[in-house]
């Protein structure tokens, strides 16, 4: 058995949770609804998108033996205006803001992954593909083409 650490989550279909602004910040202006980070520009976080996780825990769950106990996803390290020009390079109109009144985030914004990738071949979609992903998902939901 073996245990998985992940990094933030992002994608389509996220209802609460404390990360929840992680799939927010492009479900909501895939819907043309302004969004609000709860934390300032400046601050980093470790992102994964929601389908290379899944692709992660099923790839260890038919392992038959490892290496390590514990594995970390890994992720993209970006700040939140990163994130935001990531969302409005798809998304034009996106309105992003910050709570520039807020410290940081006390996620973890720097996940090293080589365990998971020598021993599974994890690779993962680059940020902008996953923020792509994410929009493209979300807006299908929204006209009612899942």
């Amino acid at each position: 058995m073996a245990s998985l650490r992940a990094s933030v989550v992002y994608g389509t279909g996220r209802k609460r949770g404390t990360t929840v602004w992680a799939s927010d910040v492009a479900s909501l202006p895939a819907q043309g609804l302004p969004v609000t980070l709860p934390f300032p520009a400046a601050d980093r976080n470790c992102y994964i998108y929601v389908e290379d996780l899944v692709e992660q825990i099923y790839r260890l769950s038919i392992k038959p033996t490892f290496a390590h106990r514990i594995y970390n996803s890994g992720g993209h390290t970006v700040t939140g205006a990163e994130l935001a020009a990531l969302v409005r390079a798809v998304l034009p109109d996106a309105q992003i803001d910050f709570r520039e009144d807020l410290p940081p985030s006390p996620f973890i914004c720097s996940m090293d992954d080589s365990r998971i990738r020598q021993e599974i071949g994890s690779t993962m979609r680059s940020m902008a593909e996953g923020v792509r992903a994410h929009i493209t998902r979300s807006t299908h939901l929204v006209r009612g083409r899942s």
